[in-house]
């Protein structure tokens, strides 16, 4: 078991170092996702460090000494505390909306347990170094989308904020409200004309006047979301279906 305790730490050619953990009872599936991550990493010069566990209460035990993780690979059935449980918890305990799951399971029936933890991509076994670089692939591209910046203008002055770091936006008028994770911005800007360009499909709009950003929903239910700060919002009735599909799809694979 010392072989899954050590940590993986290589120079990486991009300065991002990728912080992952494989939770799976089955300790070949552990050594099988943590073979492929290394032969990623010798292919493309990445940093991993990569903790493994066999249950999801040691995964609870390394968060709470104050481990955090960028990308985990979770299976979902256990004997005690299962895959779902601890996607609730660091969704709903935590409030930990910036770890991306990736469930892993022999079975595909979770799909509607799994939304509400908005997961980043779901593999179904056997696990194959496709799924494992497709997945890894995709979070360094989102790594990079989520540091893009929004600039607004205040008091005649430019301005930058990570796009996010805003949790949802709402038109006020001639005025767009920017509630971020630091408090609340107003700019001169059109609800319309920013979704349209700098945050195009980053945020859904859940009513009239107000979008939120999809990284920072934690549950999601058919007409209600709750956001990472505890906002809640009803979804408009006429945008309900929309809203469901919208985040079906980013669930699915397409952030």
């Amino acid at each position: 078991m010392k072989y899954f305790e050590r940590s993986v730490e290589i120079v990486y050619s991009t300065g991002i170092m990728i912080r992952i953990a494989i939770i799976d009872d089955d300790i070949a599936i552990c050594k099988q996702i943590y073979h492929y991550l290394m032969e990623y990493d010798f292919a493309y010069m990445t940093d991993f460090k990569i903790h493994s566990f066999i249950s999801c209460e040691k995964m609870c035990d390394s968060i709470k000494s104050g481990n955090m993780y960028d990308l985990i690979f979770l299976d979902i059935e256990f004997p005690q505390m299962n895959g779902i449980d601890l996607s609730h918890y660091l969704r709903i305990v935590q409030r930990n909306i910036k770890t991306q799951i990736v469930f892993v399971s022999a079975k595909d029936m979770y799909a509607m347990e799994l939304f509400s933890a908005q997961p980043f991509d779901f593999i179904i076994k056997p696990i194959d170094s496709d799924n494992v670089f497709s997945v890894v692939n995709r979070y360094i591209d989102y790594y990079h989308e989520s540091n893009i910046l929004f600039t607004y203008t205040y008091e005649n002055t430019k301005h930058e904020i990570a796009v996010n770091s805003i949790i949802y936006i709402k038109s006020e008028g001639k005025q767009l409200l920017l509630h971020t994770e630091n408090g609340n911005i107003l700019t001169y800007q059109k609800f319309s004309n920013v979704l349209k360009q700098q945050l195009r499909n980053k945020f859904i709009t859940i009513r009239r006047g107000i979008a939120v950003n999809t990284n920072h929903i934690i549950m999601s239910d058919y007409d209600k979301i709750i956001l990472s700060d505890k906002t809640e919002f009803t979804i408009s009735r006429r945008l309900q279906s929309y809203v469901r599909k919208r985040i079906s799809y980013d669930v699915g694979g397409q952030k």
